[in-house]
């Protein structure tokens, strides 16, 4: 009973793909986004502690996300590293870390804006609201309710260098909270 609302699709561009940085208020974000994205392929970039999750960790192991260790900057570049000739799918990440626990996004952490300038993929800003609502956090029971994602104006990073990381890391989050402004009123 949880009815989802996609805007701003036609900003995608069929033949690219994209490093999707998006902000995170409750754990139905990544099922809204990838609705949003289908039929192409979304791989997630999830903290190595979810690998522990039962049936959680298994699945994400079994769909090919990634995983990455926090707490070493040279593993978590590693494992990114890997993956920046993926041409196949959206490579998404939640820059602030962790979900939110109010409506209000934390700071943006530099990774995502790292690893796009690395690979030389556009960065796609994305808003989701209500998921929150729908599932709110430390809840296991969904509730009917509304999920919208906005697709925001993808940004190039062609180049830009290591140093224009907290640029494009501000630039999106600009561009999230101008749809979520948007999207939420």
């Amino acid at each position: 009973r949880v009815r989802l609302v996609v805007e701003g699709r036609e900003r995608l561009d069929p033949g690219q793909t994209y490093v999707v940085m998006a902000n995170h208020r409750s754990q139905l974000d990544p099922v809204a986004m990838g609705v949003a994205f289908l039929p192409r392929i979304t791989r997630w970039v999830a903290k190595k502690e979810l690998r522990r999750v039962p049936v959680l960790g298994r699945a994400l192991e079994l769909t090919g996300q990634i995983f990455v260790d926090r707490g070493d900057r040279q593993a978590a570049l590693s494992s990114l590293t890997r993956h920046e000739h993926d041409r196949d799918a959206m490579i998404c990440f939640f820059p602030e870390g962790h979900r939110s626990s109010s409506r209000e996004l934390l700071p943006f952490k530099k990774g995502a804006a790292g690893f796009a300038i690395a690979s030389g993929m556009w960065v796609l800003p994305m808003a989701v609201s209500g998921s929150e609502r729908c599932l709110p956090n430390r809840s296991i029971r969904s509730r009917p309710g509304t999920i919208r994602v906005a697709f925001g104006t993808p940004i190039n990073t062609a180049g830009m260098t290591e140093a224009d990381r907290g640029r494009l890391t501000e630039a999106a989050r600009g561009e999230i909270v101008r749809l979520l402004e948007a999207i939420e009123g």
